[in-house]
């Protein structure tokens, strides 16, 4: 029976893609990724925050899978957040994992025929992101899923730094650092999305299975 690798993840807005974007190409320019190879950058529409990856799954388990993420997300409010700042798994001496930081925020609502609109930021934490991945990672393993369980941080991944582990030598600190404080935008996330994962030569495409919407 044909298998699919997925994942739950929250889609970043165009606003923030478009401002990584031009982040991205700014840093391919510099000096210490001009001169490195095997850097490779994911693609605008592909930038998100992974809550919860599954690996492989077969077609027919999909339903089951949106029915135990609704399960999870129906009793969740809508949360906002600001994209700023970058780093790199494991460290910034020996980069494989670009990403920029996400960090949350509270919603404030000045009168009652208002929209909700961010206030004050809730430090360097992300309680909500935290909790949704943690209770979905834990719904799916008491249904008999296998989702990875490693520790993991809220992110938006940006490209990934190929090779064999002793060619990893891209010089990242400086340019880095001037994007250390820069916000690339604020979003409020209103739902999660199902994702399938394909494997091609020029990178992962995701393709959406289904959206689940949070329940408030």
């Amino acid at each position: 029976m044909a298998t699919l690798r997925s994942f739950l993840c929250v889609e970043i807005s165009g606003e923030i893609r478009r401002n990584l974007h031009r982040m991205q190409q700014r840093l391919a320019r510099s000096e210490g990724f001009a001169a490195a190879e095997g850097v490779r950058w994911d693609a605008p529409d592909q930038l998100h925050v992974t809550l919860c990856f599954l690996g492989e799954l077969q077609w027919n388990q999909t339903h089951q899978v949106a029915k135990i993420a609704k399960s999870v997300l129906q009793s969740q409010s809508r949360f906002t957040f600001s994209c700023e700042g970058l780093g790199a798994f494991p460290n910034l001496e020996q980069p494989r994992v670009l990403w920029a930081g996400v960090r949350e925020l509270t919603l404030a609502k000045k009168h009652a025929n208002e929209d909700l609109e961010p206030e004050e930021d809730l430090g360097p934490s992300c309680p909500r992101f935290n909790w949704i991945a943690a209770a979905l990672t834990q719904a799916y393993l008491e249904q008999r899923f296998y989702p990875d369980n490693k520790p993991w941080a809220p992110h938006v991944t940006l490209g990934r730094v190929t090779g064999s582990k002793g060619e990893r030598s891209v010089s990242i600190g400086e340019e880095y650092q001037e994007f250390e404080d820069q916000e690339f935008g604020i979003q409020t996330v209103h739902e999660v999305k199902f994702m399938s994962s394909e494997r091609s030569q020029a990178g992962p495409i995701y393709r959406p299975i289904a959206t689940i919407s949070l329940g408030k």
